[in-house]
């Protein structure tokens, strides 16, 4: 794979470009430092309405993309592609995997997004 920039066309028509440093968060993903629940001393999550169902229509496209991502990888493993066949699924696959790690990165948004909102409340109250 190149990891210098490149620039992806979609299906839609829309031109996106596709940094090497986007490509390294595809590759390692996203550098999280976890706490015990135990050891976590500020207020949990609460999901407000909007939300949740902001959440549940990124889950349902991540559900469509994984599957789509399933399609192709079944597509390129058949017998007798030839290797320009083979580097077009590749690049598909390479899409698909971008596109499920942007939805993945917009469920995250939002739920640091509510979670910022409650810690907000939080502060003017108390």
């Amino acid at each position: 794979m190149d990891y210098t920039r490149c620039v992806v066309s979609t299906i839609n028509g829309d031109i996106r470009v596709m940094t090497g440093e986007m490509r390294q968060l595809l590759k390692n993903g996203i550098q999280r430092k976890l706490v015990p629940l135990k050891g976590f001393n500020k207020p949990l999550l609460k999901l407000d309405a909007a939300s949740k169902a902001e959440i549940k229509i990124l889950n349902q496209d991540l559900k469509r993309l994984k599957r789509t991502l399933s399609k192709l990888e079944y597509k390129k493993a058949q017998v007798g592609l030839t290797q320009a066949q083979i580097s077009e699924f590749e690049r598909q696959i390479e899409l698909t995997l971008f596109d499920i790690f942007e939805c993945q990165s917009k469920i995250r948004d939002v739920k640091v997004k509510c979670y910022k909102g409650q810690t907000s409340i939080l502060n003017v109250e108390g």
